[in-house]
Order: structure tokens, then C-alpha cells, then sequence
């Protein structure tokens, strides 16, 4: 979607919504996940706590 001076517009999504999200562990590791943003905060946080590690959401 573009405005009326054709720059890109993003449109907000609800958190509910399933997209896909891209995690970056601290020690190197990348994944990605398809859900909800609560979904995907409580998998990386367990993960990372596995790996003994910290974590991004991209």
C-alpha cells in the first residue's frame, strides 16, 4: 500500500496475528517462527533459556 506521494505504507498488524518472526539468539543461532507475537516471545525465552543464552526478536 502507498500513500498519495507513493512512499510505502505499513499497515499495523494486531499481535493476535500469526506472521512470520525471525529470533536471533545471542550465541549465533537464528530462527524463525510462524505465530502470534505471544507465541513466539514465550518459545524464544524458553529456547534461549535452554541454550543458556539471550535472544532477539528481528
Amino acid at each position: 500500500m502507498t500513500d498519495s506521494k507513493g512512499k510505502i505504507k505499513l499497515e499495523k498488524l494486531k499481535s493476535e496475528e500469526p506472521i512470520l518472526w525471525i529470533i536471533r539468539y545471542d550465541n549465533g543461532d537464528i530462527g524463525c517462527l510462524y505465530g502470534s507475537q505471544q507465541e513466539v516471545e514465550e518459545y524464544a525465552a524458553r529456547e534461549a533459556e535452554k541454550k543458556g543464552t539471550g535472544y532477539r526478536i528481528v
